[in-house]
């Protein structure tokens, strides 16, 4: 196969069969193409409200959250209890020194890959 020419997105090819026209597919692209995600983010940087209201909503249909429970680290008594890792480590940035409290590290510690973090013991609700 020999290229003859190009002529506005037309490629002719020789072929056994003769010259046989390449038409190259333009794709239209809409001017809203990613519209819904661009006023998405920009509302999300914008209005707070609507910003608690996604990670709410993103909150509550994570299928992987699990239930945890705080214990004292000393006599292994159940402090609180938590529905998702994400609530326990918001609390504990809340309400103690440890202002960078993140799920990961509890997440860690109810794995049995340490004993305790942020001054408390934790573990799966499911594992009692």
């Amino acid at each position: 196969m020999e290229v003859n020419s190009v002529v506005e997105n037309v490629v002719v090819v020789n072929d056994v069969m003769g010259t046989v026209p390449l038409q190259k597919k333009k794709r239209k692209v809409s001017p809203n193409v990613g519209l819904g995600l661009r006023k998405h983010t920009e509302r999300m940087k914008t209005d707070p409200e609507y910003h608690k209201m996604m990670v709410e909503k993103y909150k509550n249909n994570r299928p992987n959250a699990i239930a945890v429970d705080m214990l004292d680290k000393d006599t292994f008594e159940i402090v609180m209890t938590f529905p998702k890792i994400m609530d326990g480590a918001a609390w504990i940035r809340e309400n103690t020194k440890y202002s960078k409290a993140d799920y990961a590290t509890i997440n860690k510690i109810c794995k049995r890959q340490g004993k305790t973090a942020y001054g408390y013991r934790w573990r799966y609700t499911k594992d009692r």
